[in-house]
């Protein structure tokens, strides 16, 4: 079980997560994302590098478009994922095109990203439907059928009212068997992660829940999760 801690370059309090990050120390048990649809390149990449410089590891970028591959040089690992269902027809290209273009890339996990939130950032992005957990189960399934990948990646969403159920995990860890589950989006505190992890969550990804101006409470927060 790990902890995925997602930092968003257009937030004027990533600064101070990234130190909090350095103090909390790099933990087994917790690993560092980077990524977001609607930062440029730049920001991206240089947020990347102060992680690399604060000695942050492994650093996972997880790229909004593709662009952010500027950033691989300061990261160990990249994250790519196929939309499990999009309906914007040029986001579903770019998708496409991109897991295509990372294909030689080694160091990388491939999932499968479900967004369940169709009001989240990222659902209005790609025009998300509402999905029903018994839904979410049958889409998973069929994907995972049809598609060779490392895991699945089930987002709410950032400003989804709510996160995955432990009823879907569940359900979709059976399916999944050996491979990696991550969750995220609205999970905002140390008791919802605790569900998701005990239903079967391999990974369970956080980020608002940290955007704070004190460092001492990031720091904290972050320790409160593990």
């Amino acid at each position: 079980m790990k902890l995925c801690v997602l930092l968003d370059p257009n937030k004027k309090q990533v600064n101070n997560v990234i130190e909090a990050c350095k103090l909390v120390g790099n933990k087994r048990e917790i690993e560092w994302w980077v990524g977001c649809s609607k930062s440029n390149a730049n920001s991206v990449k240089e947020i990347s590098r102060k992680m690399r410089e604060k000695g942050l590891k492994p650093i996972h970028l997880f790229p909004g478009r593709l662009l952010h591959l500027r950033a691989l040089k300061h990261a160990d690992n990249l994250l790519v994922p196929r939309l499990v269902i999009c309906k914007n027809k040029k986001l579903k290209l770019v998708n496409t095109l991109g897991y295509w273009i990372t294909r030689w890339i080694k160091n990388k996990t491939v999932f499968g990203y479900l967004v369940t939130g169709s009001d989240s950032s990222v659902g209005k992005r790609i025009k998300a439907e509402k999905l029903s957990d018994q839904k979410i189960i049958e889409l998973s399934k069929k994907f995972l059928d049809n598609h060779e990948v490392d895991g699945l990646y089930l987002e709410a969403g950032s400003g989804h009212k709510k996160h995955v159920t432990p009823k879907v995990v569940k359900a979709i860890k059976k399916i999944l068997k050996n491979k990696t589950l991550l969750v995220g989006g609205g999970i905002k505190n140390p008791k919802m992660a605790k569900k998701l992890f005990k239903a079967g969550a391999d990974k369970v990804v956080v980020g608002t829940v940290f955007e704070l101006n004190d460092i001492k409470k990031i720091v904290k927060s972050i320790q409160s999760f593990l």
